[in-house]
């Protein structure tokens, strides 16, 4: 017997949350273009909580990336393509970090390494980050593919 097993029909949503958090750690596969969004609304959701904002997105991260995998997989894609927009991230966060919100750090310092680095994530995200959105739009292989049979 599955957990989702206990889940009435009529409530797919959240049956498709538990498969969600089942498959945590699980890159292969695919995902339907209804589980994606399913997960994806329901991250947006919890957004809107405040004392649960950061600590769901921290807990939540690691099978909001294996969704984005698994949706690139059903349409054909290699989960790689994902790789861009984390790359961009986290040059944002630890460029960021380093700069401190301190405008005048290149000013006092001479280095603009820092600012390169951000505004290199910067470029790196808004190239990647539309790209891989579109392409988890697109409709899933109606057949079986590389990585694995259709539902």
């Amino acid at each position: 017997m599955t957990p989702t097993s206990d889940v009435p029909q009529d409530c797919a949503y959240f049956r498709t949350i538990l498969i969600c958090l089942r498959k945590y750690f699980c890159f292969k596969g695919r995902a339907s273009l209804g589980e994606f969004w399913s997960w994806i609304s329901f991250m947006i959701l919890l957004s809107f909580i405040p004392l649960a904002n950061k600590a769901a997105w921290l807990l939540l991260f690691i099978p909001t990336v294996s969704v984005f995998v698994r949706r690139l997989h059903d349409t054909g894609r290699p989960g790689w393509l994902l790789l861009g927009p984390l790359i961009g991230g986290v040059l944002i966060v630890f460029f960021g970090v380093l700069l401190d919100g301190n405008v005048d750090y290149r000013l006092a310092t001479g280095n603009d390494y820092a600012f390169v680095g951000l505004w290199g994530g910067v470029i790196v995200s808004f190239i990647t980050i539309p790209y891989v959105l579109v392409l988890t739009c697109l409709a899933g292989s109606p057949d079986d593919n590389q990585y694995g049979s259709k539902r």
